[in-house]
């Protein structure tokens, strides 16, 4: 994870396959297949992504989430299904992606954990805002900034605030917006986040 914030693709293609090399329980497979088709997508391979992702998705069961949460320190277990309904986006399937929102916002509701929330909300912007609809993008950044700043999420509440930003501004709110976008772009930076800074980057060119 940190090799792939950082954009070091190299290295963090050469860790995921040695996690799948090394992969034997159930959890183990599970992260194996989250990582690789996390690697995936941030590489642009879309359809190895939607493959890792659906594989991950195939193995998951309910108690995994207490065992990798207790293996590893993380809670991923929701990943797959984020991952997979921005992959549909990038495929050309829209309609599947709104449905794969709506099916993953199911599961989130029935689990406690605040990651899990934070991660469902960063992905389900995103599929707003590549979809053009800045409604949604802010009703949906507002609950996500909220829980960032309760969690004390310094990343999450980087890329919440530029969300909200270019949703503000198609809202209408433009020098608010712009402001509290360039306000989330310098924390990308000041936390050494370079892979989404790219991305959101691409947020302030359109508001500009």
């Amino acid at each position: 994870v940190y090799h792939q914030m950082r954009g070091d693709r190299q290295a963090s293609r050469e860790l995921a396959e040695e996690i799948a090399r090394l992969a034997k329980s159930a959890e183990e497979e599970f992260i194996a297949w989250v990582v690789l088709g996390s690697t995936a997508f941030w590489e642009g391979a879309m359809e190895d992504a939607r493959i890792a992702m659906e594989r991950a998705m195939a193995i998951y069961r309910p108690d995994l989430h207490r065992v990798i949460a207790q293996s590893f320190g993380d809670d991923a277990c929701i990943l797959p299904n984020c991952y997979h309904f921005f992959i549909l986006w990038f495929l050309g399937r829209p309609d599947e992606a709104v449905r794969k929102v709506e099916e993953t916002h199911q599961i989130v509701r029935g689990l406690p954990s605040p990651f899990i929330r934070v991660a469902f909300f960063h992905f389900e912007m995103l599929v707003w805002r590549e979809l053009r609809r800045p409604g949604e993008v802010r009703r949906v950044a507002e609950q996500y900034l909220a829980l960032t700043r309760e969690q004390r999420n310094p990343l999450y509440a980087a890329l919440a605030s530029c969300g909200y930003g270019w949703a503000s501004m198609h809202c209408g709110e433009v020098e608010s917006g712009l402001a509290q976008l360039q306000t989330g772009l310098e924390d990308l930076k000041a936390l050494g986040a370079r892979l989404p800074l790219i991305y959101y980057t691409t947020l302030l060119i359109d508001v500009y």
